[in-house]
């Protein structure tokens, strides 16, 4: 099965003629007996994609080369995703050393292309958990100025794993600190990478991760909710993290949606008895004001 996959590989073709293996007939007849193979048309293809990747990552690494070694001088066409991805997951469910290094390759804009890099990323954000150099690698995507992919690799931070792993290291409240301007520091190479991000992004990576915990982000946004002068700045950001809220949504969700209302019900209550006082406004008109923040 493996000289199959060197051979579609190589053709870059999932499907292949008998004639291109004729060596081997009885090896093909019982691949196609079992099922493996898949005959249409005078033509051979494994019976699904996801095998052949397979197949061929396993053959790939048990000769000793790495991820890198396959998009190396290469044309990096869509039908080396599969394969990309097939051989960094047998990497990482085996725990090979050389995964890192092979990572950091596949996702450096200047030795491949976005397509492949983008596939990499989506896959990343499908593993049960995200390994601490995953978080680093991503993050530095993240806040790198021209990449094509940075607003992906945003995304990618956004997604179920990621959120948890910028969690176990104290990094939403870095986040959050960023949206509200508060520049106190937290150490670590990872919180430098978030505080690289603008408010905007890191609003962005509070509310989307909301999603997946909800309890987590509302608690580190209960102080921006409750600061009058942020709260109307920010309520774009608070709500969302609110309404966007998944399943696990409790008691800081709750607390979080009350005081941003409350802050901004308050904010609007005084700043309507000011103009009223000073003859400028009405009370309505300064409540649409507020509103509008």
């Amino acid at each position: 099965m493996h000289r199959i996959a060197i051979t579609l590989s190589e053709s870059g073709m999932l499907s292949f003629a008998r004639d291109a293996l004729a060596d081997i007939p009885d090896t093909i007849d019982a691949l196609v007996h079992e099922g493996v193979l898949v005959e249409h048309a005078g033509r051979l293809r494994y019976f699904h994609d996801e095998y052949f990747n397979f197949v061929f990552a396993r053959q790939h690494l048990l000769a000793g080369r790495a991820t890198a070694d396959l998009i190396r001088d290469d044309a990096q066409d869509i039908f080396r995703r599969g394969q990309v991805t097939a051989i960094l997951a047998q990497q990482r469910r085996s725990h090979v050393p050389s995964y890192e290094a092979d990572l950091r390759v596949v996702l450096d804009a200047s030795l491949t292309r976005s397509h492949l890099r983008a596939a990499v990323l989506a896959w990343l954000t499908d593993q049960p958990w995200t390994e601490d150099h995953e978080l680093r690698l991503v993050s530095e995507l993240a806040v790198a100025p021209g990449d094509p992919l940075r607003r992906q690799a945003l995304w990618t931070l956004c997604s179920r794993p990621f959120g948890f792993a910028l969690h176990r290291h104290g990094l939403l409240t870095v986040a959050a600190d960023v949206v509200r301007n508060d520049h106190a520091y937290v150490p670590g190479q990872l919180a430098d990478l978030i505080r690289g991000l603008d408010a905007n992004d890191c609003g962005v990576l509070l509310f989307e991760t909301a999603r997946h915990m909800p309890e987590e982000v509302s608690a580190e946004l209960l102080p921006l909710a409750a600061d009058p002068k942020i709260a109307p700045l920010s309520v774009g950001v608070l709500l969302r993290s609110v309404f966007l809220s998944g399943p696990p949504a409790g008691t800081a969700t709750a607390a979080l949606f009350s005081m941003v209302t409350g802050t901004i019900a308050d904010l609007a209550e005084t700043q309507a008895a000011q103009q009223a006082g000073s003859g400028v406004t009405t009370v309505d008109d300064a409540s649409d004001t507020v509103s509008a923040l």
